[in-house]
C-alpha cells in the first residue's frame, strides 16, 4: 500500500452466510505473489457469528469488512458499496466461492501495462475447494464432463474474471442495477463493453469459479427454483443490452439470445400458466423485434426453426409443437433402445396398475448381494409369516434362497413392473432415480452402518460420486417412510445430514442380530463358512475390511483400491498361525491380482453377508469403514490401519468422532506396526479394554439379536393398523 492509502488492485468480494467457501477465497488472496491490493468484503445481511468470524480472521493484507444496510440486498447492492468503498487504481470482482491462481492479480496487472481499461483472464469452473483441486480437482473434473475453461460470449458476459481500471469506470458512471437478481453481469458488463475502452485478455486460467454442490442447504443463485424470474429478468437485461451493444458484440448477444430461447424459454412454456406464459410471449415478441437475421439464419437448425415458429405461433402452440417433438423422440428411443422401451412401459404402463398390497420388493447394495439388514427383515418375515406376503429379491446374479421368493435382475422388465406395483420396498442403500413413488407405497431406508465420515448433506467436497449427489440424497430421503439407526449417535446424525422428516426407528440393525445367536448355531455357522471359503482348520482368521477412497475412482461407485498393506510382509510374519480375508467395499469395481498370496489371502469381496465373515474373523484390521461398529458387537480385537489419516480427515471426508480419542483399538500407520501388534493382540486388548468398553455401550447398546423383530413390529404393525 502507498502512503496515501490508494494501491493497484481492489478485489471486492460480496458475502452472505457462505462460511464454508470464504476460507478458501481469502486463502488465495492470502497467496498472492502480488501484494499490492486491499480486499473488501460486503456482508450481505450476514448472520453475526458469520460476520464476527470473519472481523476475527487474520489476514496480511488491508482487509475491510461492510454491511449492506436497510432492505438493499443482493450481490449488484454489495458490489456497489463495495466499489464506493474501495481505493484500487483497479476493480475486480471475487465471489466469495470462488477463488484465484496464485499469480492473478500480478498476470492481470502485467497485461494492464499501458491503457488497457478492461484486462480479462481464462475462467475455469470446477466442484472442488483449493486442496482438492490443486491435489486432483483438475482430474476429478475431467471425469464430471468440466470444461477446461467457460468461454464467455453472447448471454454468457459475466463480470468475473474481469479487472476493471477505475477510472474508466468512474468516466462510464457505470454501476450495478440493484433492481436484477440473477443476471446483474449482463447490462453492467454491457455498459463496459459499449464504452469502447481498450480490452486486453489472456487466455491463461487465472480465475476459479466453484460450483456448488449443495443446492439443497445452500444453493447458488442459479440453483434457486424460479425458472420464471430468471426468464423474465433476461428478458429485461437482453433489452437493455440491445441497447447498448453494436457490431460483433450485438451479433453476439443475438445468437446467445437464440440459444437461451430454445434451452430455456420455450421449454418453460410446456408448464407455464396460461396469463403468465402469454405475458412471458408478449415480452420475448419484443426481444424477437431486435434479433438480426443475420443471426437468425446462423443458429443452428433446431434453433432456427423453434424461433421462427415462435415468431409466429402464440406460447400455446409452442408449447404443442415441444410436445409433439418430445413425443416423437421418445418413440423413436424406445423403438431403438431396450432399456428406454423398459422405461416408457414403467411410466405409461406399469404406473397405472393398481398396488399389490402384499408385495415387497429387497434391495441391497444396488442388487449387487442377498445380505445386509433386507436380508435380516426377508428371513424374519418368511420365518414368522409365512405366505403373508410375496417377496421380490432384486438380484444381479440368480441364487438360491432359503425362503420362497422372486428373484430379478435390476433394470430388467420385470423389475419395472414390481417397483410400479408393490407397496412395499426394504432397501439399504438410496432408491433408483427411477423410482416414482405412488401414493400407498411405503419405503423403509436401512441403512447400511454407523457413521464414522461424514455423509451426505455433511459432506464437504462430493467427489466419488456426481456433483450434485447432496440435491439427489435429500430429494430420496424426503421419500423414506422409515429410516433405521443402530444408536443415539447415527439417530442424531441421519436426521441432520439426509435433513430427514420421517419415522425413525430406533430399533439396532437387523443385520447384527446374526451377530448375538446363540453359541451353539452361531458354530454350526461358522463352520459352513469356513468350509465354503476353504479355511484351514488350524488356522486364525484376520478379517481386512477397508474403506474406498473418495478420490480413487474410474466411475461414480466403480472405484479402484491401491491397498498399501504389504502382503508380503504379512505372510512371512503371521502365515504360521494365520490366514487373511479381504474384502474390499462394494464400490470398488477391480478384482486384485492375489494369486502370488494363494492360500495365506483370501479375496472375499464376492461373499454376501459379511455378518458371516465377522462371525469366522477372530480379529478386525479396517481403516474407516463403518465395519468396526457393527464387529465391536463380538467385543473381538479391532485393529486401524490408517496410513493417510491426514488426507482422509481433513481433505476427502472429515469425521464425526475424534478418532484418536474414542476408537477401541490401536491406530496403525506402517505393516510392521500391524504384524507387531496382531503379535500382541492379547495385550493390547487389555490396554484397550476400558475404551472398549465404553465404545460398546455408546454405539452398541441398541443390538440385542431382536431388532428385525422391533423393525417388523414397528413398519407392518403400524401399516396393518392404517388398512383398518
Amino acid at each position: 500500500m502507498e502512503e496515501n492509502g490508494s494501491c493497484k488492485v481492489s478485489v471486492i468480494i460480496p458475502y452472505v452466510n457462505e462460511k464454508i467457501y470464504i476460507d478458501d477465497c481469502l486463502d488465495s488472496l492470502e497467496d498472492q505473489t502480488c501484494r499490492d491490493f486491499e480486499a473488501v468484503v460486503v456482508c450481505d445481511h450476514s448472520s453475526p457469528e458469520s460476520a464476527a468470524r470473519l472481523r476475527d480472521r487474520r489476514v496480511s493484507f488491508p482487509l475491510t469488512i461492510l454491511e449492506l444496510a436497510g432492505s438493499r440486498t443482493g450481490a449488484a447492492a454489495a458490489r456497489n458499496d463495495g466499489v464506493r468503498r474501495s481505493r484500487g487504481e483497479y476493480i475486480l470482482f471475487l465471489d466469495c466461492d470462488d477463488y484465484l491462481e496464485k499469480t492473478a492479480l500480478a498476470e492481470l496487472l502485467q497485461c494492464a501495462a499501458g491503457d488497457a481499461a478492461l484486462i480479462q483472464c481464462g475462467l475455469r469452473e470446477t466442484w472442488y475447494g483449493r486442496a482438492v483441486y490443486y491435489g486432483n480437482g483438475v482430474e476429478l473434473d475431467a471425469r464430471n464432463n468440466e470444461p477446461v475453461s467457460v468461454q464467455r460470449e453472447g448471454l454468457e458476459l459475466s463480470v468475473l474474471g474481469r479487472m476493471i481500471r477505475r477510472d474508466y469506470l468512474e468516466g462510464l458512471d457505470c454501476t450495478f442495477d440493484e433492481s436484477y437478481r440473477y443476471y446483474t453481469d449482463l447490462p453492467f458488463v454491457a455498459e463496459l463493453l459499449a464504452g469502447q475502452g481498450k480490452s486486453v485478455s489472456t487466455e491463461k486460467i487465472l480465475y476459479l469459479k466453484r460450483r456448488r454442490n449443495d443446492p439443497v442447504q445452500l444453493p447458488s443463485l442459479s440453483q434457486i427454483p424460479d425458472e420464471t424470474g430468471r426468464i423474465r429478468e433476461m428478458l429485461r437485461a437482453y433489452r437493455q443490452m440491445k441497447e447498448l451493444l453494436r457490431g460483433e458484440e450485438g451479433k453476439r448477444l443475438d445468437h446467445g439470445f437464440i440459444c437461451y430461447f430454445a434451452r430455456h424459454i420455450a421449454p418453460w412454456f410446456v408448464t407455464a400458466e396460461g396469463t403468465e406464459a402469454e405475458e412471458v410471449y408478449g415480452q420475448f415478441s419484443e426481444c424477437r423485434l431486435l434479433l438480426s437475421e443475420e443471426a437468425v439464419e446462423r443458429a443452428s437448425s433446431h434453433d432456427r426453426k423453434l424461433i421462427r415458429y415462435a415468431s409466429r405461433h402464440g406460447a400455446v402452440q409452442i408449447a404443442r409443437r415441444l410436445r409433439r417433438a418430445e413425443t416423437r423422440h421418445t418413440l423413436a428411443k424406445v423403438i431403438r433402445s431396450r432399456a428406454a422401451a423398459k422405461k416408457y412401459l414403467y411410466h405409461k404402463v406399469f404406473l397405472g396398475m393398481k398396488l399389490r398390497k402384499d408385495t415387497i420388493v429387497f434391495e441391497s447394495f444396488l442388487g449387487r448381494s442377498y445380505s445386509d439388514s433386507p436380508r435380516a427383515l426377508f428371513e424374519y418375515l418368511s420365518r414368522h409369516f409365512p405366505g403373508r406376503y410375496k417377496c421380490v429379491w432384486i438380484l444381479n446374479r440368480k441364487r438360491e434362497l432359503p425362503f420362497p421368493a422372486k428373484c430379478i435382475p435390476r433394470y430388467s422388465f420385470r423389475y419395472f413392473y414390481y417397483v410400479a406395483r408393490a407397496k412395499y420396498f426394504i432397501f439399504n442403500n438410496r432408491q433408483s432415480r427411477d423410482f416414482v413413488k405412488r401414493d400407498g407405497m411405503v419405503f423403509l431406508e436401512t441403512w447400511h452402518g454407523t457413521p464414522l465420515k461424514k455423509l451426505a448433506l455433511d459432506l464437504g467436497e462430493v467427489m466419488a460420486s456426481a456433483p450434485l449427489t447432496k440435491r439427489d440424497v435429500y430429494r430420496h430421503a424426503c421419500e423414506w417412510d422409515y429410516l433405521i439407526a443402530p444408536n443415539p449417535f447415527s439417530a442424531d446424525i441421519f436426521r441432520r445430514c439426509f435433513l430427514y422428516q420421517g419415522v425413525l426407528l430406533k430399533t439396532g440393525y437387523p443385520r447384527n442380530d446374526m451377530l448375538h445367536l446363540e453359541e451353539g448355531r452361531r458354530g454350526r455357522r461358522v463352520e459352513a463358512v469356513r468350509r465354503v471359503l476353504g479355511i484351514p482348520e488350524d488356522k486364525k482368521v484376520i478379517l481386512y475390511a477397508p474403506t474406498w477412497r473418495d478420490d480413487e475412482y474410474y466411475a461414480p461407485a466403480k472405484h479402484s483400491f491401491c491397498h498399501q498393506m504389504d502382503f508380503r510382509k504379512m505372510r512371512d510374519g503371521l502365515a504360521s498361525e494365520y490366514v487373511i480375508l479381504l474384502r474390499t467395499h462394494y464400490y470398488v469395481a477391480e478384482k486384485l491380482e492375489l494369486s502370488e498370496y494363494s492360500g495365506f489371502v483370501y479375496d472375499v469381496s464376492a461373499y454376501d453377508e459379511i455378518a458371516e465373515l465377522y462371525l469366522l474373523s477372530d480379529l478386525l484390521i479396517t481403516d474407516y469403514s463403518s465395519v468396526f461398529f457393527d464387529y465391536a458387537n463380538l467385543r473381538r480385537p479391532i485393529l486401524f490401519f490408517t496410513y493417510d489419516l491426514d488426507k482422509y480427515r481433513d481433505i476427502l471426508r472429515g469425521f464425526y468422532m475424534d478418532m484418536e480419542e474414542e476408537l477401541p483399538g490401536p491406530m496403525l500407520f506402517t505393516t510392521e506396526e500391524i504384524i507387531d501388534a496382531v503379535e500382541n493382540v492379547d495385550q493390547l486388548q487389555a490396554e484397550y479394554q476400558e475404551r472398549y468398553q465404553l465404545f460398546y455401550e455408546k454405539y452398541c447398546g441398541w443390538e440385542d439379536g431382536r431388532a428385525s423383530q422391533r423393525v417388523v413390529d414397528a413398519v407392518f404393525g403400524r401399516e396393518q393398523e392404517r388398512a383398518k
